[in-house]
């Protein structure tokens, strides 16, 4: 049994904070811009201020995306979960084995193959970031996922293809923009096909499969946050001022 269509769907309308929330972003993200103009020139190695300003215009950019595809609305509009789920073992199984795969996977697994370089751990602003790298790399995915929707076709269709487009998309945008410019260095290079198929491939299938079945967008959101804030939190993600992160390399 496969849930119904999730975003293509009548009767969500945008929220009330929606309107607020795209002109705090555009202000946001037009400072951030200038911010990261000034401070880059003459700049070619990496630096946290430039990463942060780097993910900051990200962060917007994606809900700014998120709001406008009608993620952000459906997301805040859907339940989390409902009653008839509540009283569905097979909910409960697949639920609960999709949140042990994520704690395991980013709890222990990944972290064994992650250096810190003498990073300090900087608790607060490191929880921020990856909160909202979190919250926004989620709604990319969901984006994904509703613009393949659009098409009208059949659930078991949209999560294959949204799966592919997404692990073809996501490895290029860690290989040639996340993990170069914003990321420190953090990888074992003899890890990092361990981290796809054991932490990486196995948490979006789930999540696709779930999203399938049940259609709870909220935890997947959830879930992709966990992973991606304890991520942040294992590789020591420098602080906005940290000077000494990433003197080796490349911005």
């Amino acid at each position: 049994m496969l849930s119904d269509a999730i975003f293509y769907q009548n009767g969500i309308q945008p929220s009330a904070i929606e309107k607020p929330l795209v002109y705090i972003l555009g202000a946001t993200l037009i400072v951030l811009c200038l911010l990261f103009i000034k401070a880059r020139r003459g700049i070619t190695t990496y630096r946290a201020d430039l990463a942060w300003l780097r993910a900051g215009i990200y962060f917007c950019v994606a809900l700014l995306i998120s709001k406008f595809t009608g993620v952000l609305s459906t997301l805040l509009q859907t339940p989390v979960v409902t009653e008839a789920q509540l009283s569905n073992w097979l909910w409960w199984a697949f639920t609960g084995f999709w949140v042990l795969q994520v704690f395991i996977a980013y709890t222990f697994i990944w972290p064994r193959g992650t250096f810190t370089e003498g990073r300090k751990l900087e608790p607060i602003p490191i929880t921020f970031f990856g909160i909202m790298w979190g919250l926004c790399h989620a709604q990319m995915f969901l984006v994904v996922w509703a613009l393949v929707e659009y098409t009208g076709l059949g659930t078991l269709w949209v999560a294959i293809i949204s799966f592919n487009v997404i692990s073809f998309l996501n490895l290029q945008w860690q290989l040639r923009f996340w993990d170069v410019h914003i990321s420190p260095q953090h990888n074992i290079e003899e890890w990092n096909n361990k981290k796809v198929l054991m932490c990486h491939v196995p948490n979006l299938l789930l999540g696709f499969i779930h999203l399938a079945l049940f259609g709870n967008i909220a935890i997947f959101v959830a879930l992709q946050t966990y992973a991606l804030m304890v991520s942040a939190i294992n590789m020591h993600f420098p602080a906005w001022w940290d000077k000494t992160a990433g003197q080796t390399q490349e911005s």
